[in-house]
């Protein structure tokens, strides 16, 4: 069976020379539990420089923001190269890519954050992963506060020495658990992503495109819906993440485009 997520929204590109964005705080290492969970690499020259989340929906598009998709766009168009990799650890020079061929945008996306859902996609199939579930329509219309989520994404790891905290990055996908703080009619999902609050973690500064599952548990079938939404952090590790479920008549509006619903 396909393993069931949500998708997180958010500021998409992170440049890894500078501020940090993708991360999962109060996490642990992922290795081959979500292998549908890709790491989107934008790459100048072999060299890594800036880095969003997504996730297979089929084995030749994957579902991200639009602020994914858009940066991959204008980076391809200059030049650059952007790929993906489903490895449990990011490695350029070890790691294996897929290059991103053209992406799209959602029409209903506008920059004050709405229906922030991208798609990339892949010249070249990705065999031997099996991709997210979908949901079908409005099957997450009845989720509530409190409702768990296992987010999975790369990035940077919130560390908190005494008297500090610290973000790194090692490359390494993490997961962690969160809870829903509030839903609005219009498709948005708020995830409680304050560690000291809840016990639990979440995402953190721009986690854009990274997925989360809902439920606490990975059993395949176990949990109640699809992806369905995507998430960003509104401070560092410590605050409100917000997504976009995939299950609203604009979100299936568009990725139907691209992909076969249920």
């Amino acid at each position: 069976m396909k393993s069931i997520g949500v998708f997180l929204l958010g500021t998409a590109l992170v440049l890894l020379a500078s501020a940090p964005a993708t991360a999962i705080t109060n996490e642990q290492i992922d290795g081959s539990a979500h292998p549908n969970v890709a790491a989107v690499v934008f790459l100048d020259h072999g060299d890594a420089v800036g880095l969003c989340g997504a996730a297979l929906a089929s084995p030749t598009v994957l579902i991200t923001t639009a602020h994914c998709a858009g940066d991959a766009a204008g980076f391809i168009a200059s030049g650059g190269e952007v790929s993906v990799t489903f490895d449990p650890q990011v490695n350029t020079a070890t790691s294996t890519f897929y290059p991103v061929s053209d992406t799209a945008v959602s029409p209903f996306f506008n920059q004050g954050g709405l229906f922030d859902q991208g798609v990339l996609l892949l010249s070249n199939p990705v065999n031997g992963i099996t991709p997210v579930a979908l949901p079908t329509a409005n099957q997450l219309g009845g989720i509530g506060k409190n409702n768990p989520f296992t987010v999975v994404g790369y990035g940077l790891s919130r560390d908190c020495p005494v008297g500090h905290c610290m973000l790194l990055f090692d490359g390494y996908r993490r997961s962690a658990r969160e809870k829903v703080a509030a839903v609005d009619k219009g498709g948005g999902i708020e995830f409680q992503m304050n560690p000291t609050a809840t016990g639990l973690g979440g995402t953190c500064f721009g986690d854009g495109g990274d997925p989360a599952f809902i439920g606490g548990s990975n059993a395949e079938g176990a949990v109640q819906d699809g992806p369905a939404g995507f998430g960003a952090g509104q401070s560092p590790c410590h605050s409100i993440g917000f997504g976009y479920r995939l299950d609203t008549r604009q979100a299936r509006a568009f990725f139907g485009n691209y992909l076969e619903l249920p």
